[in-house]
Formats: C-alpha cells, structure tokens, sequence
C-alpha cells in the first residue's frame, strides 16, 4: 500500500513540478503610437485567466510561462493579442479605434 502512495505522490510530483519550472515574471510598458503610456490596459493571460491592468505610467507586471498568449484591451482601443515567446519585457504600441459614421440624422420637436 505505501507503494502506491509514493508512486501517486511521485506522478503529481512529476506533473506539477514542470509547471512551476517554467512560470516567470513578465513586465512590460504599453503606449500609444505618439509613445505617451496608456493607464488602465487589461492585460490578460488567456480567457478565464484574472487581468492586470497597467498603471498610471502604463506598466504591468504578470506571472505566466514563456508560451502564453498576452491579450491587451481598453476601451476606445483596438485589442492586441501577442504570444510572450520566452519574452520577460515587453513593449506593445496600442492604436485608437477609430469608427466612422455612416449617416447622422438630426430630429427636433
């Protein structure tokens, strides 16, 4: 019976521990196209994974791994999907969306 245990222990072992291996802090600055920081950036790890959100001097800081998918989005912003690629500081230039109106119409009583 002890056996089983230490294989069992042994596999979760083995499991977790490649996990936490390759966990690292990534930072990182986000701006607009004139380079002025942009504060309140979500800054997510995935769906389903809890958002940063950038400072007031448009930097952020995570824990991920060196695959994970970065996604950046705040109103009024087009988002930014990037892939870290073992990357520990990143830069990401976020451009304003801009949106066009097809009519206008103007109604008075």
């Amino acid at each position: 019976m002890k056996n089983i245990y230490r294989i069992y222990y042994g596999l979760l072992l083995c499991l977790l521990l490649p996990a936490a291996a390759f966990a690292q802090d990534i930072t990182g600055l986000v701006q607009d196209p004139a380079g002025r920081p942009i504060a309140g950036v979500g800054v997510s790890a995935g769906v389903g994974v809890p958002a940063v959100l950038t400072n007031t001097r448009g930097r952020f800081a995570l824990t991920g791994t060196p695959k994970d998918t970065l996604i950046f989005s705040k109103t009024g912003y087009l988002t930014k999907t990037i892939v870290v690629h073992g990357e520990r500081d990143i830069r990401i230039t976020l451009r304003l969306a801009l949106q066009e109106m097809e009519e206008v119409k103007i109604v008075s009583n």
